[in-house]
C-alpha cells in the first residue's frame, strides 16, 4: 500500500498530496492522501474538506481496496464531475487506520476477528470519545486513535465516511445506546 501511494502522490503530485499524519502502534506509517486540482497540500479558506478512512478494523479490506481505487481514479479520470469535485474540494483518503492489524490478518478469512484489533488488541471503533461516555484517559488510547485526533483537530472535515466490511449497516453520528430516546410511532 505505501509503495502504491508514494508512486501515485509522484506521478499525480500537483493533485496529490501523501501525510503521514503519524505511526501506528508498530511503527507503521498512517498514511492520508490529499487530492484537489490544485493545492492539495495547502487549506485554503471555503474549500470543503472531506475524508474517508478504511480498515479501522485490520481485518475488512474491502474499504482499504475500494478506497486505493478511488483515489486513482479521482487523479486520472476525464470526467467533467470528477474535475468538478476535485476543482471544488480537497478530498482526503486514508485507506488503512489499522495497518498492523492488517498484516495479522489472514486472506480470505472474512469470519474470524485475526487482525480485527491493533497490537494491542484495543478495538479503533470504540476508542474514541464520544457523547455519552465519558472520555477515555490518553494511557487507555491507541497511538493510532491519537492521531486521527490530532488529524480531525488540524482539519476541519465538513464530511466524513468510514468504510467497514462485513456487514450490512450504515451507522450515524450518536447512534449508540443513550439512556434518554424518543419513540416515534409512524
Amino acid at each position: 500500500m505505501t509503495y502504491i501511494l508514494q508512486d501515485l502522490a509522484a506521478r499525480y503530485s500537483t493533485k496529490a498530496s501523501l501525510v503521514e499524519i503519524g505511526k501506528s502502534q508498530g511503527g507503521k506509517s498512517l498514511w492520508a492522501m490529499a487530492l484537489s486540482e490544485y493545492a492539495p497540500n495547502q487549506h485554503i479558506l471555503l474549500r470543503p474538506e472531506v475524508k474517508y478512512i478504511g480498515n479501522m478494523h485490520g481485518n475488512e479490506v474491502v474499504g482499504l481496496e475500494v478506497l486505493l481505487h478511488l483515489i486513482e481514479y479521482l487523479l486520472t479520470s476525464n470526467d467533467t464531475q470528477v474535475y468538478q469535485l476535485m476543482n471544488q474540494s480537497r478530498i482526503w483518503i486514508m485507506p488503512s487506520m489499522n495497518p498492523d492489524g492488517l498484516e495479522k490478518s489472514i486472506y480470505g478469512d472474512c469470519s474470524s476477528a485475526i487482525g480485527r484489533f491493533t497490537l494491542n488488541n484495543i478495538d479503533l471503533n470504540r476508542n474514541f470519545p464520544d457523547y455519552y461516555g465519558a472520555a477515555l484517559p490518553s494511557s487507555i488510547r491507541a497511538q493510532e486513535t491519537s492521531a486521527i485526533m490530532s488529524w480531525l483537530a488540524n482539519v476541519s472535515f465538513v464530511l466524513s465516511a468510514n468504510f467497514h466490511g462485513g456487514a450490512f449497516v450504515v451507522n450515524t453520528p450518536l447512534d449508540r445506546y443513550c439512556k434518554i430516546f424518543v419513540r416515534i410511532n409512524i
